[in-house]
């Protein structure tokens, strides 16, 4: 090769590597690897070896942040326990945990939905709620439509309910607490017709 033909492939190295590096390529490893690599080592084998370390990266990543939100959800659950523990609702005992007889007292009360009446207070918007609640929860479904006909509400279908009188705070952390906020959907239809789900 004279000295020519050297200069133009050093030319057109020097804009392949600008070029790689404007296309996202900014990994000094893969760089060399890329243009200079050692001999007998393939580009073929470059790009093998590449995508090898890129799905490394990313199964590293991952579990990586696995175990942050693993650590995270295990704060939160201990921090959980512990209130419940200082509210003696709980006890643990040999890594088990068992109700007291507070916290079976406590059980009994919600089970039997004492609010079943709030204030009706009128409001300018129409509330439509929708739920589907599972056959398994029937009593917390007779619950809500007992609440809901108690706030003036008109039964559409079967389980949709519309409505004009605002729905109590107190009624949408009750939803909360008793886990019904999965099976029910509020939405509050303004006079301009725009619909807005309401958050539980």
């Amino acid at each position: 090769m004279n000295k020519e033909e050297e200069k133009i492939k050093r030319v057109i190295k020097r804009r392949e590597f600008l070029e790689a590096i404007e296309d996202g390529m900014d990994e000094l490893e893969d760089l060399l690897f890329m243009f200079f690599p050692p001999y007998g080592y393939t580009r073929a084998r470059w790009l093998a070896d590449r995508e090898k370390r890129n799905i490394e990266k990313i199964q590293k990543r991952e579990k990586r942040r696995l175990e942050e939100r693993m650590k995270l959800e295990k704060q939160r659950f201990a921090s959980f326990i512990y209130k419940l523990k200082k509210e003696n609702l709980v006890q643990v005992k040999n890594d088990k945990i068992f109700l007291t007889n507070k916290g079976k007292r406590y059980l009994r009360n919600k089970k039997e939905y004492r609010r079943r009446s709030y204030e009706v207070i009128e409001g300018n918007e129409l509330n439509l709620v929708i739920f589907d609640i599972p056959e398994k929860e029937r009593g917390k479904r007779d619950w809500l439509r007992e609440v809901l006909r108690n706030m003036k509400y008109k039964q559409l279908q079967k389980s949709v309910w519309m409505g004009r009188n605002k729905l109590p705070q107190q009624f949408l952390e009750d939803l909360l607490e008793m886990n019904l906020h999965r099976y029910v959907e509020i939405f509050a239809i303004s006079k301009k017709g725009t619909l807005e789900r309401v958050k539980i």
